[in-house]
């Protein structure tokens, strides 16, 4: 696995994130359930992945640069901000039919 990182910038570099108020055991429970992770469309250096808990995330390396829940579609979200042919699959999601 890949060691990632985050610090007090990542929930507060902004008042928008200073205001979504995560707590530090859900990011950690996002960190271990990315289900998809791609470049950034639009920075180069950063990645953005989505997790099963329905987290949008921003990397930039390792670094966790910011977490936070859409208020629209999380997988629309991840379409709009990643480079799609580029998209690795870390977990698949599996549904169960009784």
């Amino acid at each position: 696995g890949v060691e990632r990182y985050a610090n007090k910038k990542t929930f507060n570099h902004s008042i928008s994130s200073n205001k979504r108020k995560i707590s530090s055991s859900d990011s950690v429970k996002a960190l271990n359930s990315i289900l998809k992770i791609a470049p950034h469309k639009d920075y180069q250096n950063r990645s953005v992945a989505i997790s099963q808990n329905g987290y949008f995330m921003i990397f930039n390396g390792d670094y966790l640069y910011n977490i936070f829940k859409p208020s629209r579609n999380l997988e629309k979200y991840f379409k709009d901000s990643a480079v799609l042919n580029k998209v690795e699959i870390i977990k698949w999601k599996f549904s169960i039919f009784a």
